[in-house]
């Protein structure tokens, strides 16, 4: 059984598992009964419930052996601790689900996700005078029974929230992520004893596909990959503007956050050196993007876009990363040829193709670690043995 949102992964997700059974099943939380699916493209295979019926599925103890949550946002937390004993439940995170906050509950893997101009625009109260501050603190003072009170209920909600997230982290029984280092990090709780798993969010990449990945048309900066403020657009597009780079620069903001999307196409739409892609645009259309940029600039500092990350590897594009992201540090730690956004984006370094001993390694790096049949194996053998467990 699997738990899936509306996203534009699920197609291949389920290519990927059918290839290990046939009896997978797939169903996607909706909001009413009247949801259209909208990224899904495999609606046959897709079964539409409400979240309060998610329980009842799960009572249906005949029908299922495991359950598959790909990704866990925290409005799911207390569904997966009612899951019965002897069903094997697996994660894939999609990272957010650890690198973000919300509400009450606090990011698993704890990294700080904005740069300097991009946090002042998504956290406008540090702009705050420290006159402000100071009434603040004088109100607390005036009345610190209330704020005691409110303390106290704020402290037990916290509390709450922080134990019902170890209860998740310790119900999982095997957990994939999209870097191995990401799951070093959650191993970090003594609750978490989950079994690592490949990430299974993969292409099948054959050799005829590698020797058409060259392309001459380098059109553009590709910069970032949607419009979560994750991407630290405005601390890019400041740099790209201190350092005078020339190229026309392509930005993606088809899905992500509306009320950032919005600002953007704000700022930029006046500006002709950028491209804003703002409507969906199908994956294949999508990867011709990728193909035809000059170099890729991700400002991401968790790890995010990975699939942009490596199919620019692929088709042999220089790409740039802040040095404090998760992304660089990995690809680095690897010897993979990335670049840096602190030192090395320039319009020199951006003009100067990579060179082929280069592109080769990168290539090679991604064909190994990235590999489609591996994978399979790996899921076919682990949740084979789960349902023979069961039986």
């Amino acid at each position: 059984m699997h738990i899936v949102p509306d996203a534009i992964f699920i197609d291949s997700v389920i290519s990927f598992f059918d290839e290990i059974a046939n009896d997978n099943l797939f169903y996607c939380i909706v909001k009413n009964r009247q949801y259209e699916l909208k990224l899904i493209k495999k609606k046959n295979r897709i079964i539409l419930i409400l979240e309060n019926e998610l329980l009842s599925v799960f009572d249906d103890k005949d029908n299922y052996d495991v359950v598959y949550f790909h990704s866990l946002p925290v409005n799911l937390y207390k569904y997966v601790i009612e899951i019965p004993n002897g069903k094997k439940v697996v994660w894939s995170s999609w990272g957010f689900d650890i690198y973000c906050s919300d509400g009450m509950f606090p990011q698993i893997c704890n990294i700080d996700l904005y740069k300097p101009i991009t946090k002042s625009y998504i956290y406008p109260n540090i702009r705050k005078s420290y006159i402000k501050i100071a009434k603040q603190i004088l109100k607390k003072i005036i009345l610190p029974v209330r704020c005691y009170s409110e303390k106290r209920q704020y402290n037990k909600k916290r509390k709450n929230a922080i134990d019902l997230q170890r209860q998740v982290l310790s119900r999982i029984d095997y957990c994939s992520t999209i870097l191995d280092v990401e799951f070093d990090i959650i191993k970090r709780y003594p609750c978490f004893n989950a079994k690592i798993l490949p990430s299974p969010y993969v292409d099948r990449i054959d050799n005829r596909s590698i020797a058409a990945m060259n392309s001459e048309c380098m059109e553009y900066i590709l910069l970032g990959n949607s419009a979560d403020p994750s991407n630290n657009h405005l601390d890019l597009i400041s740099l790209l503007n201190k350092r005078h780079i020339k190229d026309k620069i392509y930005v993606p903001l088809a899905y992500g956050d509306a009320k950032n999307r919005e600002y953007l196409i704000n700022i930029l739409s006046d500006d002709e050196n950028y491209i804003i892609q703002d409507n969906f645009m199908p994956r294949d259309e999508y990867m011709n993007v990728i193909r035809d940029a000059k170099v890729v600039v991700m400002g991401h500092l968790r790890q995010q876009a990975l699939g942009n990350i490596i199919n620019s590897l692929l088709y042999g594009h220089k790409v740039f990363l802040y040095e404090d992201s998760i992304a660089y540090k990995f690809f680095v730690s690897k010897g993979v040829y990335v670049f840096s956004i602190d030192k090395d984006l320039c319009q020199s370094e951006i003009d100067t193709p990579l060179e082929d001993y280069k592109i080769d390694y990168n290539r090679s790096f991604v064909l190994r670690n990235w590999d489609y049949d591996s994978r399979v194996e790996a899921f076919r053998k682990v949740l084979c043995e789960e349902t023979i467990n069961n039986k």
